[in-house]
């Protein structure tokens, strides 16, 4: 299945997390505009020694990977021992919370410039 610039592993993990981001679920084929935030993420962070195996890859927005994850480790957050499916549930459980906080901090922003959405704008 691998074609185009996908590697082996991103077409394996695509197939597997049905092209979905996995820690959010937006349907990365669903647009252009999703297809291009597709990212591969390693659940574990090589930093801190997550491998480079199939297992330890996951299929995620940019926003998740880049904004919300990056280099959190989710065995913090998991029970020990977690197996792959515990490992990404904690880092969802994070990914949750840091969309939360984010979207207070936008809401302070709405308010100090008093936004008025524009109701024709394409894109919300």
């Amino acid at each position: 299945m691998a074609t185009g610039k996908w590697s082996k592993d991103q077409a394996e993990a695509g197939e597997r997390a049905n092209y979905r981001c996995e820690y959010c679920d937006l349907d990365l084929l669903s647009s252009i505009d999703n297809y291009k935030l597709w990212t591969l993420d390693h659940i574990v962070p090589k930093e801190v020694g997550g491998d480079e195996s199939l297992d330890n890859l996951a299929i995620a927005c940019r926003m998740c990977n880049v904004y919300f994850k990056w280099r959190w480790d989710p065995r913090k957050g998991a029970p020990a021992g977690a197996d792959r499916a515990g490992l990404v549930a904690a880092v969802r459980l994070h990914v949750e919370a840091q969309r939360i906080r984010m979207a207070g901090d936008l809401e302070l922003v709405r308010q100090i410039v008093e936004y008025k959405p524009n109701p024709e704008c394409p894109i919300r």
